[in-house]
């Protein structure tokens, strides 16, 4: 299955989600508190990905707590009382939703060449959700107002 793209930020496209992982459930510790896919990328050129610390079970939870921090940062854009400028705006806009931009970089390395185990599945999960995100944002007249 092909993953279409999403916007996380203004001219970024981003992916997202899958389930909550038992074993992290069982043990009462929260996936996205301390899950790799929520921290910036560290290293040279802007950050490498983890990729050895990636965990599936991770990306669904993740995405979610990714998702709604896009969200809450392109509000407060939509919501600023100041005048549109350019830096209140296209600027926010491109610097919203970073942590959502890097877990769709994650997401769609491991949805197109890591595409086995549980990946068809949280896929399925993941991308209904990036689309609603999508549609919010595009459909989102407040911040294009």
């Amino acid at each position: 299955m092909r993953v279409p793209p999403i916007a996380g930020t203004w001219a970024t496209t981003a992916l997202v989600v899958i389930s909550c992982s038992v074993q992290a459930q069982e043990k009462g510790q929260s996936v996205t508190s301390t899950s790799v896919l929520l921290q910036d990328w560290t290293g040279p050129y802007g950050g490498v990905p983890p990729w050895d610390r990636v965990r599936a079970e991770e990306f669904v939870p993740a995405f979610e707590t990714a998702i709604e921090q896009a969200q809450a940062e392109i509000t407060a854009i939509a919501e600023n009382p100041a005048p549109a400028t350019f830096e209140n705006t296209i600027v926010a806009l491109e610097t919203s939703g970073k942590i959502l931009t890097q877990m769709v970089a994650l997401f769609g390395v491991h949805s197109s060449n890591l595409n086995l185990g549980p990946m068809p599945d949280i896929e399925k999960v993941v991308v209904p959700k990036l689309t609603v995100h999508e549609d919010w944002v595009i459909q989102n007249a407040r911040l294009f107002a």
